[in-house]
């Protein structure tokens, strides 16, 4: 019990430091965006590579291959659209987005 406390208080401890450093110092946009984006990322991975060891298991290879095709397609497809729509030259389109 102690342990599961112990991770729980450390993985919560790193939005404590997140706010101390934002507050403590301005940081660019372009660091908030890699940051957001890293966090973002590792969040949709570690979903995808859990939700599709068990997809596999259900439902055998053709659907699983079929709905990250169709995934991949659609985040592609959605960046295109924003990139079209904005020039790809607007920063603050990631921002608006999340």
């Amino acid at each position: 019990m102690f342990a599961v406390a112990l991770w729980s208080f450390v993985g919560a401890a790193t939005l404590l430091v997140g706010a101390a450093v934002a507050l403590r110092w301005e940081v660019p946009m372009r660091g908030v965006g890699l940051i957001m984006g890293f966090g973002a990322g590792t969040l949709i991975a570690a979903v995808a590579f859990d939700l599709t060891v068990v997809a596999y298991q259900e439902a055998g290879d053709w659907p699983v291959f079929v709905g990250l095709l169709g995934g991949a397609g659609t985040f592609w497809a959605g960046d295109w659209l924003l990139e079209r729509r904005t020039g790809g030259e607007d920063p603050v389109v990631g921002t608006t987005v999340a």
